[in-house]
């Protein structure tokens, strides 16, 4: 299975736990996911390698933005007229359906335009992976 990581679903302890301990699930955060993680953690006064060594010890490799992905991101948004606001989330989502993979993401209303099969919440994640 692979899956693709929202930024909200790291304060979930026990799904970084899950995580941590699910070596066979190929695990992947979007670029800008990951700016927005590096961001939340210098605030808070830690440095941005402990976040390069969370994601390694948890497996998980950030996806860069490319054409594709930007193309894919930037089809949704036609007719919504909400690109301004929401251009993360169509990144992220549009990460997701490049790389073939499902959503993990406590935001699940912010991705409507995603089938909703591929948008799961981590304790939704968990429980189809026990």
């Amino acid at each position: 299975m692979k899956i693709v990581l929202d930024t909200n679903v790291f304060s979930n302890l026990a799904f970084c736990k899950w995580l941590r301990d699910h070596i066979d699930v190929e695990k992947m955060i979007p670029c800008i996911a990951y700016m927005e993680l590096v961001y939340h953690h210098l605030k808070r006064g830690r440095r941005e390698d402990y976040i390069d060594a969370f994601l390694q010890i948890h497996g998980i490799r950030v996806v860069p933005l490319n054409a594709e992905i930007a193309k894919a991101s930037a089809c949704p948004a036609i007719g919504r007229w909400d690109f301004k606001e929401k251009a993360r989330d169509y990144t992220i989502g549009a990460t997701a359906m490049t790389c073939e993979a499902r959503l993990v993401t406590y935001n699940k209303r912010d991705f409507e335009w995603l089938p909703q099969d591929r948008v799961l919440s981590p304790e939704e994640l968990m429980e189809l992976e026990k």
